[in-house]
């Protein structure tokens, strides 16, 4: 009996820490399908754009509770998140290009500065947007297929030659 009284504060800690994770995790569930809920009622561009950052935030708000409930536990957290730190500065300058187009998507689906059947002029390419997605605006132009990366469209200027 004596030989497990000595690890009751061990366990008291480990069952603080899965508790805050587990409350982390309802807490990212509940904002997550609470932004499901309402992107339905907005336009599907707009709508992609809360769904993609609902999943987002609701893996982060995951990843800030497990380290949470690992430095509730008793683990020293500190090289964990200075690990987390240098992680996330390689792989960010790693797919520098990469986010810079998702984020450009992102902002085009938001504001909208052009739409499906616009005919627009960028960068010599001229043509018809056929589809905006995460890293490239597809143009048909003379029955070729252009795909412009999305921070094109933000870093240079845009001719809108017919708006749909």
């Amino acid at each position: 009996m004596e030989y497990l009284q000595n690890y009751i504060p061990l366990f008291m800690k480990i069952g603080t820490g899965l508790l805050v994770f587990v409350i982390f995790i309802i807490v990212a569930n509940i904002f997550y399908y609470t932004a499901f809920r309402v992107q339905k009622r907005f336009p599907p561009s707009k709508a992609h754009v809360i769904r993609i950052l609902s999943k987002l935030l609701r893996d982060l708000l995951i990843i800030i509770g497990a380290v949470s409930a690992l430095g509730t536990a008793g683990v020293n957290v500190s090289a964990l998140v200075a690990s987390l730190g240098l992680v996330g500065f390689a792989v960010g300058f790693a797919l520098k290009d990469f986010l810079s187009n998702v984020m450009a998507g992102l902002l085009i689906m938001l504001h909208q500065p052009i739409r499906v059947g616009d005919k627009i002029l960028i960068l010599n390419f001229e043509g018809t947007v056929e589809l905006i997605d995460m890293r490239y605006t597809t143009l048909i132009s003379d029955s070729k297929k252009i795909l412009v990366p999305n921070a094109s469209i933000l870093n240079n200027a845009v001719t809108i030659l017919n708006k749909s």
